[in-house]
């Protein structure tokens, strides 16, 4: 006689399969599937919440959402958003995506296609863990279409971010309390407009240093690999203002983004935690600090042991991220943040020497001074002072062939037949026609803003 098998309803789940056959387990009544199945429908029926928080910064997040929403649906109706003092209208924030390139990005609750009387919203999170909120209220068995929605959007964030692999100027107040409301004017990401730096002119010892401790690391990571060497490192570029150290962030960002790097540039470095968080959603990435100064200080404080903290979480943890700080007061600053592992390169970036000054000058010059003129006086003249390091930034010798080719012009009352042919006497002279204005100066007070400081000002988009 056949055994009889009672079936264990309390195990049961309705699933869906490929096939086109309905399938009960084996011993379970027709009637009794059916049972299943209708409350499977019920359950399908009701309506929940479901929320997904997605790591990034707001306004990328933002963009791809929305991208995402015109990829799967095209045209999707956006909705009042309900309020203490009643409905808002739909709002819509215009986001920068690219050098004079901005983007117009409904934010709030949208209504989807074929998905009955759900609504989404998406919302920037400004606050620890920095993204955006995806929230649904749906019918269970539409989920799937929320979770299909999140998922591309993480997969264009991963893929056509619109700040990965640029460079760009990153506010941070926004992140300083929960209350603060963002602005998207005021506390969008800056692009940078790069391209128009001039070389940086520097010895060849310090040059060689820069091209092994950062510019390698960039170009060609796989190398330092090979030899087990990390290439997330901290370089510090410290000396006088004018002297090449904003130069280098520039020509850092043009290297970053030419390998597809992300250059962050921010502006006070009591942020240095906050940003290290943010950058590590665009790495591999290169972090750029100015007047460190001001939180190494020799005195521990909280402030220093977190940023110190997140600078031991690069180096320990084989990030591909680049931090690089410059200091005006190097002097100022305590041992603590100096050590290998946070200060990997401390490479000082001095008032030229009289090698340097020849470069300078022949760059600046270009055409109207001979490969053959001897320069080796001016050079003198203008060169660091060995014994007390005084000496002049490089915005000095772009004004005295400026002025020497303007002394030339005038003195031939116009532009002479075959051009302008500069003598070294003639910067010479440009040097002595200067004299009374870097006397007041001070011999090591010229910083050349005209090279650094205009570069910061004119790059931001």
């Amino acid at each position: 006689m056949p055994k009889t098998r009672t079936f264990d309803s309390k195990a049961c789940e309705v699933r869906r399969h490929p096939g086109k056959d309905i399938l009960l387990p084996e011993g379970m009544e027709y009637k009794e599937g059916a049972t299943w199945m209708i409350e499977a429908a019920e359950q399908e029926d009701t309506v929940v919440q479901h929320r997904a928080d997605i790591a990034c910064h707001p306004l990328d997040g933002l963009v791809q959402f929305w991208d995402a929403i015109r990829e799967m649906y095209g045209i999707v109706k956006q909705m009042p958003t309900p309020g203490f003092f009643g409905a808002e209208p739909p709002r819509t924030w215009r986001i920068p995506v690219g050098p004079n390139e901005d983007a117009v990005v409904p934010v709030g609750m949208i209504r989807l296609p074929n998905v009955d009387n759900g609504v989404v919203s998406v919302a920037p999170r400004t606050f620890d863990p920095i993204g955006v909120v995806v929230s649904a209220k749906v019918k269970r068995k539409h989920v799937h279409v929320i979770d299909e929605l999140v998922s591309a959007m993480q997969l264009r964030l991963a893929e056509h971010s619109i700040y990965k692999g640029t460079a760009f100027r990153l506010p941070l107040d926004w992140m300083e309390s929960e209350d603060r409301e963002f602005d998207v004017q005021r506390d969008s990401p800056q692009f940078l407009r790069l391209g128009d730096a001039p070389p940086l002119i520097l010895s060849r010892s310090r040059q060689r240093t820069l091209d092994a401790t950062l510019f390698l690391p960039i170009a060609d990571p796989g190398s330092l690999l090979k030899y087990n060497i990390p290439v997330g490192r901290g370089v510090l570029c410290y000396g006088p203002p004018g002297c090449g150290k904003t130069l280098t962030a520039f020509h850092t960002a043009e290297a970053a983004t030419s390998q597809g790097w992300t250059f962050v540039l921010i502006d006070r470095p009591e942020d240095i935690a906050k940003a290290l968080k943010m950058v590590e959603l665009f790495t591999p990435a290169v972090l750029f600090i100015e007047d460190v100064e001001r939180v190494f200080t020799s005195e521990r404080t909280d402030l220093q042991n977190r940023i110190l903290n997140a600078l031991d979480g690069v180096a320990t943890k084989n990030k591909q991220i680049i931090v690089v700080a410059t200091t005006n007061n190097v002097e100022k600053m305590g041992p603590v943040a100096l050590r290998p592992g946070r200060m990997d390169t401390v490479i000082e970036l001095p008032f030229p020497d009289e090698e340097v000054v020849e470069h300078l000058l022949r760059y600046y010059a270009g055409d109207t001074i001979s490969i053959a003129e001897d320069l080796s006086t001016i050079s003198q003249m203008l060169g660091v002072d060995e014994k007390t390091g005084e000496g002049y930034a490089p915005a000095v010798a772009r004004e005295i062939v400026n002025r020497a080719i303007a002394m030339v012009l005038a003195d031939e009352r116009g532009d002479p037949p075959g051009g302008v042919s500069l003598k070294e006497q003639d910067l010479i002279d440009a040097y002595d026609s200067m004299a009374n204005h870097l006397r007041l100066l001070g011999t090591a007070s010229l910083p050349m803003a005209q090279v650094s400081s205009s570069l910061v000002s004119e790059a931001v988009v």
